[in-house]
């Protein structure tokens, strides 16, 4: 398969690699002998500082993704990582967990993109286990388009949001996504938390719990952060009324990027 003629390529590649993109996007035929073969070349790259790994519409089953779980866990120099799992049908909680565990366990790791949008079984697993991590990040991408979030998945990327103390800029995502307004509400309370952020965006576009309340609570967290340069928020198909649709937020003086 494509997988293993990639694997065979990098296990002949000098180990002194510094940056790594691998795009598998659609990828199919994905046989476990290729599969072993990739991540345990990867793990040889133990000098990486910038990897990218796409898998868009690629379905690992939950064996595969472990396996490459611990190739990241082995790839201490990383400083940069970007994610792409995107309608990934194949994962799982267990699976989820110990990825979203390795991957921030990373002590040099400072810049973060990862990319769950439409994958049925991510999620709370996923924020459950971000909870529990400790990190140093500073640039943040997370893309959760068309994910189904509990209150208590909500609860954990709270938790972990509000203790990236390091982070400055930040692109959130919930764009489609099935939240409550309670969800909602405790996300943006741990944004709140972050005093010294310079860039964000967030999108709740199409999220249909999106309510006056929240916006409030949105305005709220913006104003009280007053190192903020840039801002782009997405507000488009939600709950909002015509009066909370009026709400502008071009009193802020910082360029701003609003729809509604």
């Amino acid at each position: 398969s494509g997988i293993l003629s990639l694997a065979r390529g990098l296990a002949e590649t000098c180990a002194n690699l510094s940056t790594l993109n691998l795009e598998l996007s659609e990828t199919e035929g994905v046989t476990n002998e290729g599969w072993e073969l990739l991540c345990h070349s990867i793990r040889n790259f133990s000098g990486l500082q910038n990897f990218t790994i796409d898998f868009d519409k690629v379905n690992l089953n939950s064996e595969s993704v472990l396996l490459l779980s611990e190739s990241i866990k082995r790839l201490r120099q990383l400083t940069q990582l970007h994610l792409v799992l995107t309608k990934n049908a194949g994962l799982t909680d267990d699976s989820c967990s110990c990825l979203a565990a390795e991957v921030t366990s990373l002590p040099l790791l400072s810049v973060l993109a990862i990319s769950l949008s439409r994958c049925r079984n991510a999620g709370d697993a996923t924020f459950s286990s971000l909870r529990r991590s400790k990190s140093q990040i500073s640039k943040l991408f997370l893309y959760l388009a068309g994910l189904s979030i509990s209150d208590e998945g909500a609860t954990c990327l709270a938790s972990w949001l509000s203790s990236l103390t390091s982070l400055r800029n930040l692109v959130l995502s919930f764009t489609e996504a099935s939240l409550s307004e309670k969800s909602i509400l405790e996300v943006l309370r741990g944004l709140s938390s972050l005093s010294e952020l310079t860039q964000l965006s967030v999108m709740f576009t199409g999220c249909e719990k999106f309510t006056d309340k929240c916006s409030e609570k949105l305005t709220e967290m913006i104003s009280s952060c007053e190192t903020l340069n840039r801002l782009e928020i997405g507000l488009r198909k939600t709950g909002l009324t015509a009066q909370g649709k009026a709400v502008s937020y071009t009193h802020l003086t910082l360029p701003t990027i609003y729809s509604v």
